[in-house]
């Protein structure tokens, strides 16, 4: 299976309902290929994951609670390399369980890195984002005579969008989170904001079980409903 992008993400056990909407849904938006990144520490069990993703693979580097340190963003950025070698994919686009991608126009082909930032801030959010395989390259070369510091608690959203943006600068493609292609979802929000959203958000849901019933609703057309 070859394209343009696959889409990646990072799995362990206890997410599987909302992990399989994620998934069912890029499928659906893009046709592409899906590349599991499964924690050894708590596996996601492997018939799920055979299941859900074309390609699966065991990672032993640490993860933090929620990818967490230099170990971890190392292990981002091999990963997401090791994703683009294997489907022979221009770009990866690494997606959280509960994440949504509708749609991927504010993905730039041409850009080395696209993704969603906070008002002018030098960092994108980890939801979504998407690394050409050129970059990638470009920054593993780079870390392996950076700094080690098993210390360094950072996220890994910050660290590998903030080390890109810096090295890329206006190359890359950014947009506003909340103000138009991106949002989080509230239920006491009119659906009707997230008429034109291409990635949509349910990490600050409160209710787990709603969640994943919205989630799939949502899913279900295609894009957020009017």
């Amino acid at each position: 299976m070859t394209s343009d992008i696959v889409g990646v993400w990072f799995v362990y056990n206890g997410q599987t309902e909302q992990l399989e909407t994620s998934v069912n849904q890029w499928r659906k938006a893009t046709g592409a290929p899906v590349m599991f990144f499964n924690d050894a520490a708590a596996p996601l069990p492997s018939e799920i994951a055979g299941s859900l993703a074309d390609y699966t693979e065991l990672t032993t580097w640490p993860r933090n609670r929620n990818i967490n340190g230099w170990a971890a963003c190392h292990g981002i950025l091999e990963s997401l390399s090791t994703a683009c070698r294997i489907t022979g994919a221009g770009h990866a686009v690494k997606i959280d369980c509960d994440t949504l991608v509708l749609a991927t126009g504010w993905i730039d082909r041409s850009a080395p890195f696209s993704g969603f930032h906070y008002g002018q801030g030098a960092w994108a959010a980890g939801m979504a984002y998407a690394v050409s395989a050129a970059a990638l390259r470009v920054e593993l070369d780079a870390w392996s005579s950076w700094w080690k510091d098993e210390t360094f608690k950072a996220p890994e959203d910050a660290v590998i969008s903030g080390r890109l943006i810096q090295r890329y600068g206006q190359g890359c493609c950014l947009h506003d989170f909340g103000k138009g292609l991106a949002g989080s979802y509230f239920a006491d929000i009119d659906p009707a904001r997230y008429a034109k959203v291409q990635v949509l958000t349910f990490q600050k849901c409160r209710a787990i079980k709603p969640d994943r019933e919205v989630m799939a609703g949502y899913a279900a057309a295609g894009c957020p409903p009017l």
